[in-house]
């Protein structure tokens, strides 16, 4: 009969105040930017002038800080179930749930904080922010794994560490190293201008990733072979090797092993491929109509602008410098508010492979644009021009 302490709806009572004070901490910055929108989106709206990018960005930073904080939120109930339901986690590693009930609050608070001081006019890239935070989880989770007991939620779950708990502390040992290392090169990359930071940031993230399961998958091989030539028991090697797993596990034990292990595998390759797509996709369309076009951008919000409102227009062959204060950028994109000495705060949505650009000035505002190359641009340069003029 199960005793009570093992039942998980008893251990969800136990850790009832820690789960609802850091659910709140994580929505604290949902309902800021709820109230900040309730509140100002009216007289915001009504100051906007021009093409109203004000505006639109300003809504467009609160409601970031809304969905940021919600997203915290349901990776926070997914990291505190999945940790919670292991009893080894429960009785091993008591510093690592405490590091999961409070990384989703921290990081919620941290990057939407960040947010908020560029909504209010504070010059800051939010990039840079949310690269130095993760950076800092990186290091702080490094210094953690090498206490990590042996278990099937929280660590490098792998067939090799699962099944060896030798291997087990041998992975994670490297693992933190590698952690704190992939740390301070994600810290040190976000600071790094254009191509060279963009490339620093990814392949950290990738070592951080990838690192740790070579480490792991060579320490098994090197143990497997090892015990061939000092003639090892069967019955002692099962513990390393999965495929020779006997009558020490059960047919349900190891079927448990393998689903943890493909489940393992299967999240760092949804993170891979999804960092990947977010570091090198993305594109920006143009759609004229009759009075407005309108600039619709992959991983950004669109914007519209009237003919009649555009004052001027340019082409500029060497590009406009600037650095992004708040928006999205990558390897192929930037788009968002950017700031340089000669137009202050402007809006861009550009390609980051194509050097001329259209510099647009509508209603006070500036507005600059590219398209994926210099033909691509010089046709869009043609067409507002003709449009302009008629």
């Amino acid at each position: 009969m199960r005793r009570p302490e093992e039942d998980f709806s008893f251990i969800m009572k136990q850790y009832k105040r820690q789960i609802i004070l850091s659910s709140i901490l994580v929505l604290l910055p949902a309902a800021a930017g709820l109230c900040l929108l309730a509140v100002g989106a009216g007289s915001a709206s009504s100051e906007a002038g021009g093409m109203g990018m004000a505006s639109s960005v300003a809504d467009g930073r609160l409601k970031a800080m809304i969905v940021t904080s919600l997203f915290c939120l349901l990776n926070h109930f997914l990291a505190v179930w999945l940790t919670l339901r292991d009893p080894k986690n429960r009785e091993r590693n008591q510093q690592m749930i405490s590091f999961i009930f409070w990384i989703c609050p921290i990081i919620s608070i941290f990057s939407c904080g960040t947010m908020y001081r560029i909504y209010t006019g504070a010059r800051a890239d939010q990039s840079v922010g949310i690269s130095v935070c993760m950076g800092l989880m990186f290091i702080v989770l490094g210094n953690y794994l090498p206490k990590t007991g042996q278990n099937h939620t929280v660590g490098i779950r792998l067939p090799w560490t699962l099944t060896d708990e030798e291997n087990w502390n041998a992975t994670h040992r490297f693992g933190g190293r590698v952690w704190v290392a992939g740390g301070f090169l994600t810290m040190i990359g976000s600071f790094l201008p254009g191509k060279l930071g963009h490339g620093i940031v990814p392949a950290a993230l990738l070592a951080v990733a990838l690192a740790p399961i070579l480490y792991s998958y060579l320490y098994y091989r090197r143990q497997r072979k090892q015990r061939k030539l000092s003639g090892t028991q069967i019955s002692q090697s099962a513990q390393t090797d999965p495929k020779q797993m006997g009558s020490g596990q059960t047919v349900a034990g190891r079927r448990s092993i393998y689903t943890v292990s493909a489940v393992s595998v299967g999240i760092l390759a949804a993170i891979l491929i999804g960092t990947a797509a977010l570091m090198f996709t993305g594109n920006i369309r143009i759609d004229f109509a009759d009075d407005a076009f309108t600039i619709n951008a992959f991983y950004w919000g669109d914007l519209t602008v009237a003919y009649d409102e555009i004052d001027s227009i340019e082409l500029r062959e060497y590009g406009v410098p600037g650095y992004r204060s708040f928006g999205f950028g990558n390897a192929r994109l930037g788009l968002g508010t950017f700031e340089n000495e000669e137009f202050g705060s402007y809006t861009r949505y550009t390609y980051a492979g194509s050097r001329p650009c259209l510099v647009i000035e509508a209603g006070g505002e500036i507005l600059v644009l590219n398209g994926k190359n210099e033909a691509e641009t010089q046709a869009i340069y043609e067409r507002l021009t003709a449009e302009i003029s008629d």
